[in-house]
């Protein structure tokens, strides 16, 4: 499982909508097109302006209001930083009880870069043998993600 900030864009001239999620790298990762409509323009739009960084969106946007000129609603839903995902992303079920007292201490900001240090952390082990994961309290306790 993969936490991801997801943007929703929608227009009245489109049925449906696309889906843009990123990691929380800002890197797309999943782009899902629900869109049904008959206008080539709009489709090939889409089809050759992805953006592969969500700071690339803002400018997607502003082209496609002058190049297509149709007014988008874009919603954005925000990373889920429960300590529930944390659980489920770390993977490693041991001692919640200590690993839930050491996530409530954190701030959101150090929430963000548990996730984002979660990928480097699992390489580090693949590629390191022998070396155990640590209990999810104890790698928050250590702050081993800002290793």
């Amino acid at each position: 499982m993969s936490i991801y900030i997801t943007q929703i864009v929608s227009a009245p001239q489109m049925d449906g909508n696309i889906i843009y999620k990123f990691d929380m790298d800002g890197t797309l990762r999943i782009m899902e097109n629900n869109m049904r409509t008959d206008r080539s323009e709009i489709i090939n739009f889409f089809a050759t302006h992805v953006p592969y960084r969500e700071t690339w969106l803002v400018k997607l946007y502003h082209s496609i209001k002058k190049d297509l000129s149709i007014n988008i609603h874009v919603q954005i839903v925000d990373a889920d930083l429960s300590f529930e995902s944390f659980w489920s992303v770390y993977d490693y079920k041991k001692d919640r009880m200590s690993a839930e007292k050491e996530w409530d201490k954190l701030n959101e900001a150090d929430r963000i870069l548990v996730f984002k240090s979660l990928a480097k952390y699992k390489f580090y082990l693949a590629t390191h043998k022998g070396i155990e994961k640590l209990y999810a309290g104890r790698y928050l306790k250590r702050k081993r993600y800002l290793d």
